[in-house]
């Protein structure tokens, strides 16, 4: 899948299981700035997910979702690059984004973790700063912080149900 608007689709037409099946394993999913608190989107709010080469507005009233998942030819069986080069898995192409800000680090079990790459910014897990190049634990709900951008941690059956406004005002 390419777009927000095709994971929406497919959340009206799917069960939670079936979404699941179809879905990248994780997402990064950043809120919008003005109303850091809603849980459903209104059915009026334009969507739309990031790729390697577009840009990330951090201050933007909007919607966006990065799927967690390596982009083709990448050599690193076991991590997912975050930064702002184009050659990284998850691109963020803002000025305070380093190169190669931090890693996804996927483990035997299938749980994740984040590891800050000593980024003149640092990386913040749960507004937390991070040690670099230290591995730290990271769980469906935690937020990943790059700068002002705070990206939920979730999972295809949070993201199905987001879609399909069953959240109601729980975060």
């Amino acid at each position: 899948m390419s777009h927000w608007t095709d994971y929406r689709e497919l959340a009206a037409r799917q069960t939670a299981e079936q979404f699941a099946a179809d879905a990248p394993d994780r997402f990064l999913l950043k809120r919008p700035r003005a109303t850091p608190t809603v849980s459903a989107p209104p059915a009026n709010i334009s969507f739309k997910t990031t790729f390697a080469r577009s840009q990330v507005d951090p201050f933007a009233n909007e919607w966006v979702l990065l799927p967690v998942e390596k982009r083709a030819g990448n050599p690193y069986p076991d991590r997912l690059s975050i930064g702002r080069a184009t050659n990284c898995d998850i691109v963020l192409r803002v000025p305070f984004v380093s190169k190669v800000q931090a890693h996804l680090l996927k483990q035997a079990d299938g749980s994740f973790a984040v590891q800050d790459n000593q980024a003149a910014n640092p990386t913040h897990l749960n507004w937390r700063p991070l040690s670099p190049h230290e591995p730290h634990p990271i769980a469906l709900g935690d937020v990943i912080s790059f700068g002002p951008m705070d990206f939920e941690f979730i999972d295809p059956s949070r993201l199905h149900a987001l879609l399909r406004g069953e959240l109601g005002s729980h975060r």
